[in-house]
């Protein structure tokens, strides 16, 4: 099968502007090659460094170990909680009066939180929880569409030290009991009034102010481990109720302390819980070698600054949206923008309108939503102020050409670097992404492999192929962000663990990304 076959297109290369790369956290190629170099050389000495940046309640004994199943730790011995990262150490560092969240809604709703004011909500909810009986390791499943209460509710469990889910709207009644059960989650965050209806068959569609209580109701039906369900309330009419289950999540907080003292939790003690488009059993992310893996990518791969403002549009149950809308993002100290619109038509649109009323620094999107707004062609971005704009980002699966090159002209402005990034539900962060002070960017490319990933390309036989060659991607190492058992899914040789998907190298040491292999 050649290159062509599958859909890999020629090379045509993107450097940054000058003034980009002046400005950038990383422009020199020898000092990125001697980082890369040591995160392969020395992972316990260079995770140790990006560790020292973040605050610890007990620092670690070592920073890397691996055993010979392929089983790996990162910070071991060390206690950290990921809320912490994300509020607590800007608050200390005088940074608490910076805006940590806006929330533009669909519905006309506006609001902002500072650093200081989401730390105040997320510790009201957290004992809000606690409650309720929610406590280190109790699972929770979060139905909620971005909005403030969303990000409130995965710090506040990550507070507490209780795993969390975000469960997409897309979910059919079914799949959504399913992952419940699944999990064993024992209390549910939903809202009364969300963006989508279910129908006859079970399946969720666009809809605007439909009753998302009972959808939840008949998802959560033969799921007895649910003790609680906590609703946010956005409307203002009839909501189903079970007594004795459900509670307003605006009486729960309404005589909370807001003094919750933070968790002190294992490195190895389990954050969030991230699926697949169709999978049932999730995929489990620690807390240490997780956030550190956010923290660092974002900085790196987005360039991220002080004063920069993070749209990120992805769904809020992925990967991409997990790390880059909220842990990486608030780790690094920016400003993040939710955007609560309906997945229909509009939505792409709406999303550059908030981009540009919000003057947005960075915006990070996905291949679908791109895809749709570049079929609208320049009815997408015409008329927008789209200048604040310094880089664009897509992530999860590759961008093709013609759309990468759409959005680096019509939304870009030809200034813009694209940064395509590859990420999946197992990788939990960025694996493959241009850095964007020092590489020249792609059309169709994910760049090279980020700091401690070394992939390797084989045949149907296993053996590597050579540079230029399409083949499955394995990666030779574990890396901070892989998710808990992963070395189950790691081959009987060498104990490489496969991605499932094609890809190439080019001679620049760029990779290509084909389709899945499973």
């Amino acid at each position: 099968m050649t290159e062509t076959d599958r859909g890999f297109p020629s090379i045509r290369s993107f450097p940054s502007t000058p003034e980009f790369r002046q400005h950038s956290r990383l422009h020199d190629p020898t000092t990125r090659e001697r980082m890369y170099a040591e995160s392969l050389r020395d992972p316990g000495a260079f995770w140790s460094r990006v560790g020292r940046e973040l605050p610890w309640q007990r620092v670690w004994t070592r920073a890397f170990e691996a055993s010979e199943n392929g089983e790996a730790h990162w910070f071991v011995g060390a206690r950290s909680n990921a809320s912490t990262v994300c509020l607590d150490q800007h608050i200390e560092s005088l940074s608490g009066g910076r805006l940590a969240v806006i929330h533009d809604g669909e519905r006309t709703e506006r609001r902002t939180l500072t650093y200081t004011e989401l730390h105040v909500e997320v510790g009201r909810f957290a004992n809000a929880l606690a409650a309720l009986g929610v406590a280190r390791g109790t699972p929770v499943a979060i139905h909620l569409p971005a909005i403030p209460e969303l990000v409130v509710a995965m710090l506040a469990c990550a507070r507490l030290g209780a795993p969390h889910a975000v469960l997409p709207w897309t979910l059919s009644s079914d799949a959504f009991r399913e992952r419940v059960r699944a999990s064993g989650c024992e209390l549910v965050v939903t809202t009364d009034l969300g963006d989508v209806a279910v129908g006859g068959d079970g399946v969720r569609s666009a809809g605007p102010d439909i009753a998302a209580k009972a959808a939840v109701d008949a998802a959560l039906a033969h799921a007895p481990s649910v003790r609680h369900v906590v609703v946010v309330r956005r409307g203002s009419g009839h909501v189903p109720w079970v007594h004795g289950r459900d509670v307003w999540f605006h009486d729960v907080v309404a005589s909370a302390s807001d003094q919750c003292p933070p968790a002190a939790l294992d490195s190895d003690a389990p954050l969030c819980v991230l699926h697949g488009a169709d999978a049932d059993r999730g995929v489990v992310h620690a807390t240490g070698g997780y956030v550190a893996s956010a923290y660092l990518s974002a900085q790196y791969a987005f360039d991220l600054r002080e004063g920069d403002v993070l749209y990120c549009t992805a769904e809020p149950s992925t990967a991409a949206w997990h790390a880059y809308g909220v842990y990486g993002a608030l780790a690094n100290g920016v400003t993040i923008v939710l955007h609560d619109g309906a997945p229909n038509g509009r939505a792409p649109a709406r999303q550059l309108e908030v981009a540009a009323r919000h003057r947005a620094t960075v915006l990070c999107s996905t291949a679908d939503t791109l895809r749709a707004l570049a079929r609208d062609g320049a009815a997408g971005p015409r008329g927008l102020a789209l200048e604040s704009l310094r880089l664009l980002g897509s992530l999860g699966a590759p961008l093709d050409p013609a759309t990468w090159l759409w959005f680096r002209t019509a939304v870009g402005g030809e200034r813009c670097p694209v940064v395509d990034a590859w990420c999946s539900p197992e990788s939990g962060s960025i694996l493959f992404a241009p850095l964007p002070g020092v590489d020249a960017t792609k059309p169709g490319s994910s760049g090279r492999p980020f700091f401690g990933v070394e992939p390797v390309l084989v045949d149907a036989l296993g053996r590597e192929v050579p540079q230029g060659t399409v083949g499955r991607l394995l990666l030779a190492r574990p890396w901070p962000s892989r998710c808990r058992g992963a070395e189950a899914r790691a081959s009987a040789e060498r104990q490489r663990f496969d991605t499932g998907v094609f890809a190439r190298c080019d001679a620049d040491g760029d990779y290509w990304f084909g389709g899945s292999a499973r």
